[in-house]
């Protein structure tokens, strides 16, 4: 018989949010939860944690805690808990703090792995770090979301042992017709500047419109601040009633809203494997995508969607679908073929659960944490890190700031007298 596992799973959350590590965080567990393993997904959250209540609707054991701000705080949570767990496996995610924690775990051979979900240079600092840390942080493995990811990684580290997973999207029963006549766009996704670049996405969608009125955009994800932000671009561009907003959507609702439309749009200006393409060709979409490093893995140009060079190339993407039937058909069957041969989740999870039988020991590690707090020296790469400063006023830590302040007081009325 298979071991059971017990895996402990790192992931972030907030109220409706759709970013695709926590989306895919949340899709893994209840995977390997069906596949009978014993998963205990750590969380951190913002507000509230709407995905994590997919989980607590299974029965899944969550461990939950508001963010906190300074990075011994959430290693000293990370540590208790996972001492409580003690898990088979840790996997820290895109987290560094949550890697810090791995120390204890490695130190006595819990298999610990990283992951690597996106070519900026966040992730890439810290992909580095826990890569070829020589102070105990060097974790089992580093999983890249891309080929590209996994060759540029072992390029600059000299590392030969790194996987590549792709962030998997469950098979959908919903899939578009492709047949109708008003050519339908939808984006799904964080409604956000950086890195999405969505108000571009709005005044491209803007001009592509004044040449055929025939097209309309759908939004789905975002909060009501962030969509009624939005609207109002939307008002002054003159395109308010061809742009509908849908907000937060998830599971088998948002497959048949998916499969609505013809085309998903994604003009990020970096990306690891969008979860929002894989779930748009597993409907069927036509994925169209401005270029980023690794794209070419997912999307074949002009054969299973469009790849932009800049974002004024949206227009002819747009041209070259609208109002052709067949070739909208033809697209669209490639694209749901690409992606059931690399990217469901049935074969992501396949490969998460190799990877876990290949690393974690015959007998299970004693794991002592002792509640001791190890750090490595503040590193520039770990944007996340943020050190406990005396000086801080908005931090609990700020009575031993006046504790200090009023025994310097004492000493400097007693210098004087």
């Amino acid at each position: 018989m298979t071991r059971k596992l017990k895996i402990a799973f790192y992931f972030n959350d907030r109220k409706n949010y759709t970013a695709g590590p926590t989306i895919n965080a949340i899709r893994v567990l209840k995977e390997l939860h069906k596949r009978g393993h014993d998963v205990y997904p750590l969380v951190e959250y913002f507000e509230d944690y709407t995905s994590t209540k997919e989980l607590i609707a299974l029965g899944i054991k969550c461990y939950i805690t508001p963010y906190e701000k300074y990075t011994s705080d959430a290693v000293k949570w990370f540590n208790k808990t996972l001492q409580e767990i003690n898990p088979d496996i840790w996997v820290p995610n895109y987290s560094c703090r949550a890697g810090f924690a791995s120390k204890n775990l490695l130190d006595v051979g819990v298999p610990c792995f990283f992951t690597h979900r996106s070519d900026d240079d966040l992730n890439w600092g810290q992909a580095l770090f826990f890569s070829k840390n020589k102070n105990g942080f060097n974790h089992s493995n580093i999983i890249c979301v891309s080929e590209y990811l996994k060759n540029e990684l072992e390029s600059k580290t000299k590392r030969s042992d790194s996987e590549v997973i792709p962030s998997g999207v469950p098979q959908s029963s919903h899939i578009s017709n492709q047949k109708n006549e008003i050519l339908s766009l939808v984006y799904s996704g964080r409604l956000a500047e950086k890195q999405k670049r969505f108000s571009d996405l709005l005044n491209h969608f803007s001009k592509i419109h004044k040449k055929n009125e025939k097209i309309k955009l759908t939004v789905i994800g975002g909060d009501n601040a962030q969509i009624k932000y939005y609207e109002n671009i939307t008002k002054d561009l003159k395109i308010k009633s061809k742009v509908i907003f849908k907000g937060f959507m998830s599971g088998s609702t948002y497959h048949e809203e998916l499969s609505k439309h013809n085309c998903l749009i994604l003009m990020s200006d970096y990306e690891g494997t969008p979860g929002s393409v894989m779930d748009g060709m597993s409907c069927g979409l036509i994925p169209i995508v401005l270029r980023y490093n690794g794209v070419n893995e997912i999307i074949e140009h002009g054969v299973n969607g469009f790849i932009l060079e800049t974002r004024d190339d949206l227009q002819a993407a747009v041209e070259a679908v609208f109002d052709k039937p067949k070739f909208k058909i033809k697209l669209s069957q490639n694209a749901v073929k690409k992606f059931n041969e690399n990217y469901s989740l049935n074969a992501t999870v396949d490969k998460w659960e190799k990877l876990f039988r290949k690393y974690v020991p015959a007998n299970k590690p004693i794991v002592n944490f002792q509640n001791k707090i190890v750090l490595p020296r503040k590193n520039k790469m770990l944007r996340e890190d943020i050190r406990f400063d005396l000086f801080d006023h908005n931090h609990l830590h700020m009575k031993v700031f006046h504790k200090a302040k009023k025994i310097l007081s004492i000493l400097l009325r007693n210098k004087t007298k």
